[in-house]
């Protein structure tokens, strides 16, 4: 979803455009970029996301 960046080790966005979380930190809601694809070319979705956050 994100990434370090090389020379500063701040994050940046790689699949996510942006991201935020709820009040109290517990639940982070990542926004994904249009057209990423899986190397196959099948378009990620966001339950592809979601799935493989929670396995």
């Amino acid at each position: 979803m994100t990434r370090w960046t090389k020379d500063k080790l701040e994050v940046e966005p790689s699949l996510a455009i942006s991201w935020g979380t709820n009040a109290d930190a517990k639940v982070w809601t990542f926004n994904l970029g249009e057209g990423v694809k899986w190397h196959d070319g099948t378009p990620l979705t966001a339950d592809d996301v979601n799935d493989r956050s929670h396995s």
